[in-house]
């Protein structure tokens, strides 16, 4: 925008983020208390080229790397990958997925206000966030009628796509700001 205050502040500013942190803390504790059985889990798939192995993928591992990755030899291989781009001044995206398990059913509105519509809203304001993919996104227009479930898991008819949320980031090579979007430093949820 033009303005370059020393200071900092405005739209990418730490202070916003933090904000988003406290009101995703409060989340958590209203959505323990109003549905119990709901449990959204997120986690890294992605830096830059590097994936994770599906096959090696261990919920357990998730809180237990500085990267919240559930594959534990990636999230090794990502700290010397990262470390290297960080000397070099450099930076590079990631891929967070996000799961939620035991969403009660009729949450959002029908035509508009779909839960999927208000997700991808609330992620699109996260200043590092660049792009949305909720089920299979756009890998769903390679998939014939007959390839895409008529029912869900959850037993909605015409729902083609799991509760799986995919969210692509982009940081500078500001150090913090690459751990906020990657790393889940502080240990909480940016929401």
């Amino acid at each position: 925008y033009g303005i370059r205050d020393y200071r900092g502040g405005g739209r990418s500013s730490a202070r916003e983020t933090a904000a988003r942190v406290a009101a995703g803390g409060l989340a958590r504790e209203a959505i323990k208390a109003l549905a119990p059985n709901l449990q959204i889990t997120g986690y890294m798939v992605q830096m830059g080229p590097h994936k994770i192995d599906r096959d090696a993928f261990d919920w357990d591992q998730i809180e237990q790397n500085p990267f919240w990755v559930p594959d534990a030899k990636a999230a090794d291989d990502w700290a010397a990958y990262l470390d290297g781009l960080r000397k070099s001044g450099s930076s590079v995206g990631a891929i967070i997925e996000v799961t939620a398990r035991g969403v009660p059913a009729g949450i959002g509105a029908p035509v508009y206000g779909k839960l999927d519509t208000d997700l991808a809203a609330a992620m699109m304001s996260i200043n590092a966030v660049k792009g949305v993919e909720i089920g299979e996104g756009m890998s769903a227009a390679m998939l014939t009628g007959e390839l895409k479930p008529m029912r869900s898991p959850w037993g909605r008819r015409g729902r083609s796509t799991p509760p799986t949320m995919r969210a692509v980031s982009w940081a500078g090579s500001a150090p913090g700001r690459m751990l906020w979007c990657v790393s889940r430093s502080n240990r909480r949820p940016a929401s």
